[in-house]
Order: C-alpha cells, then sequence, then structure tokens
C-alpha cells in the first residue's frame, strides 16, 4: 500500500507531524460518471488513515481504493466503500465511542448523486456531490447537498 520515501510535515492546527509514504495508486472503478467528470481524487491517495479538520478525528478508510467520506452535522460522517467493485455501502458514526451505529446500502447512483438506505430503518437519504474533489496538498475538500442543505468536509494529512 506504501511505497518507499516520503516526507514530513509540521505546522498545523489539527495535526501533529505527519508521515506521508506515497501509496500506490489503487485500480477503482469511478464511483459518479467518468473520471473526467467527477474523478474522486483523494482515492489516489488512500492507504491508512486521514483526520478530520472539522471534528479532528481519525478516519479509516474501510477499503483501500473504493472509498470516500461525506460530511453531515454534527461531527456526523459517512464513509462510503465499495463491496464488489460496483455496489457500495455506508456506515454513519457520530459519537466519540468509535462505533459504527447503523450501516445501509447504496440504492441508487446518478451522475453526482447517490441515494442512501438505512438497513434496519428503510429511511432513505438523497446525496449529490456538486463539484470535483478539490485537493489543496493533502488535504481534499468535497461540497456535496443534504435535502438541499450544503455540507464541506475536508479531509487533512494523513496520520
Amino acid at each position: 500500500m506504501a511505497g518507499n520515501g516520503g516526507y514530513e510535515t509540521t505546522g498545523n492546527d489539527y495535526s501533529e507531524t505527519a508521515v506521508y509514504n506515497e501509496p500506490a495508486t489503487p485500480e477503482y472503478t469511478p464511483i459518479f460518471g467518468e473520471p473526467s467528470r467527477a474523478d474522486l481524487t483523494l482515492l489516489n491517495h488512500i492507504g491508512g488513515s486521514w483526520r478530520c479538520r472539522a471534528s479532528k478525528e481519525t478516519i479509516k478508510f474501510m477499503d483501500y481504493g473504493k472509498a470516500f467520506v461525506v460530511d453531515s452535522k454534527n461531527d456526523t460522517y459517512l464513509v462510503l466503500y465499495s463491496v464488489d467493485g460496483k455496489s457500495l455501502r455506508f456506515q454513519d458514526k457520530y459519537d466519540t465511542s468509535g462505533t459504527f451505529y447503523f450501516t445501509g446500502t447504496v440504492e441508487d447512483i446518478n451522475d453526482k448523486r447517490f441515494i442512501l438506505r438505512n438497513d434496519k430503518t428503510g429511511e432513505q437519504y438523497t446525496y449529490e456531490l456538486l463539484g470535483p474533489v478539490e485537493m489543496t496538498g493533502y488535504e481534499a475538500q468535497l461540497l456535496l447537498s443534504y435535502n438541499s442543505l450544503i455540507h464541506t468536509l475536508i479531509v487533512g494529512e494523513r496520520n
């Protein structure tokens, strides 16, 4: 997953020293449309864990190469990952114990929109990715809409 070489960075307000080793680029199927339209650049840097600036929590990816993170209100975030390269699952976490409290299934993916269904209650949530993932150094920002509310997730340097 990680190659040789790399470098250290310091001096931000949400992470201590972070060592970065370039991971091998995983093969993956873009989740939203063609790579030129909505390539999730973050996927090229998956390998290990990243720190979320907003909640200062460490986000551990469930599947190297086919995962991304969606922020919601109250430091809730969704970790979406591929089961078989086609379907997706998600887990929702919001408490500080580190326990995922329910799982669900992506019901529909249409271009940049996806519908999540809670496996237990059947409740559905519709998200829309509003633009491409923006990379600044080793930070990734996702802008998305949920029920007409706009949320932004900033994933910071990898731990």
